[in-house]
């Protein structure tokens, strides 16, 4: 059950801030299950070299709370610059997004927050 599965991955209120981050063949950064993470002023580009449709500059899973606020993601293969899968209650605010396939990609989440994205 999604319970039990928390259980085996207690992550929650992780940080990730400030970082740089290129050519990787899946996700820029993916979060997992961790509850509550700020991902905030990181600069990714040339994500998701492996082409998953799926997949993007930052993929999020089950990661209820999640933040991501102020980003620059550029240049991701395919999938989209932020996709979020089965999410809730996500704020995805004052990203830039460009050359992108797609921007925010939406898997099933509910109750998400999306403003102040720029797309160039």
């Amino acid at each position: 059950t999604p319970l039990d599965d928390r259980r085996k991955y207690p992550a929650a209120r992780n940080r990730v801030v400030s970082n740089v981050i290129e050519h990787t063949g899946g996700p820029g950064i993916t979060v997992l299950k961790g509850d509550e993470t700020l991902l905030e002023g990181n600069t990714i580009r040339w994500a998701n070299e492996n082409s998953n449709a799926n997949q993007g500059g930052i993929k999020a899973y089950q990661a209820d709370g999640l933040r991501i606020v102020g980003n620059r993601i550029r240049n991701t293969a395919s999938g989209g610059a932020v996709v979020l899968q089965q999410v809730k209650g996500a704020q995805v605010k004052g990203n830039v997004f460009g050359e992108n396939p797609r921007g925010l990609v939406d898997l099933g989440s509910e109750g998400m927050e999306n403003s102040g994205n720029l797309e160039e």
